[in-house]
């Protein structure tokens, strides 16, 4: 069985693709209404990563071993949305 993946590294991975990603849809959110609420979405989407991520820091020694598969599977379904 493979080592259980870092949830908080996945975490700063997910944020850094969904900043780039906001990042150059903010350079066309003028182009259509449908951009512009996806910067909106991806703008909340990258707070609520963010807030997660600092909590999850915070609290990870006290996370038994379910909660941390919990949490990357979490992490894998939130990777799959930015795939997307």
């Amino acid at each position: 069985m493979a080592g259980l993946i870092d949830p908080i590294e996945i975490i700063s991975v997910a944020i850094k693709v969904g900043r780039a990603i906001h990042e150059r849809y903010r350079t066309y959110k003028h182009a259509a209404v449908d951009l512009q609420r996806l910067d909106g979405h991806l703008g909340g989407s990258l707070f609520v990563l963010e807030t997660f991520q600092e909590f999850i820091d915070l609290n990870i020694g006290s996370l038994r071993p379910h909660q941390k598969q919990q949490i990357i599977t979490l992490v894998d379904q939130l990777q799959g949305v930015f795939d997307r």
